[in-house]
């Protein structure tokens, strides 16, 4: 009988410091005060982090589901079509300005997020990424004070000069 011993206790080490170095991320990203998707380049959804989640109101299963489009509304200013175009020029190594997107959360909620497309490599492959933030109050706002200063201004045309 033949037996043969080997120190892993380095291998180990190395494997215990990457684990630590994972979940650390991992919190990193489930954490971020941004909503972050991670999709591959046909749109679909490979991760999302809790804030996506949270703000959505899907859970994780569905988002992965749907993909990037199935979350997507069209509006006179965006269409979903227009994705597959964005990931291509993010995939060409274009800047892709930052853009306004409406979505639909679970319980049927229109919610508007700036959008900032970018990709990274993850395990070996290109990924995109659609990190976001929900600007709806903030177009409520926007639209609050263009109503009042349409009616101001109706109000100054309209009053006779003096």
């Amino acid at each position: 009988m033949v037996c043969t011993n080997r120190d892993i206790t380095e291998q180990k080490r190395r494997e215990q410091a990457l684990e630590s170095q994972r979940s650390r991320l991992r919190v990193l990203f489930d954490q971020s005060p941004d909503n972050i998707i991670v999709h591959d380049d046909e749109g679909a959804v490979l991760d999302v982090n809790e804030r996506q989640v949270s703000t959505l109101g899907y859970d994780r299963e569905t988002l992965l589901e749907r993909g990037v489009e199935g979350i997507t509304i069209e509006t006179e200013s965006f269409s979903p079509d227009r994705i597959p175009r964005t990931i291509e020029r993010v995939a060409d190594g274009e800047d892709v300005e930052p853009y306004e997107q409406a979505i639909e959360t679970a319980d049927g909620e229109r919610r508007w997020l700036e959008i900032n497309p970018t990709s990274a490599v993850i395990d070996g492959e290109e990924r995109f990424l659609a990190i976001s933030r929900d600007i709806t109050e903030r177009r409520r706002r926007q639209r609050r004070l263009e109503t009042e200063r349409d009616r101001r201004s109706i109000l100054f045309e309209n009053t006779p000069d003096p």
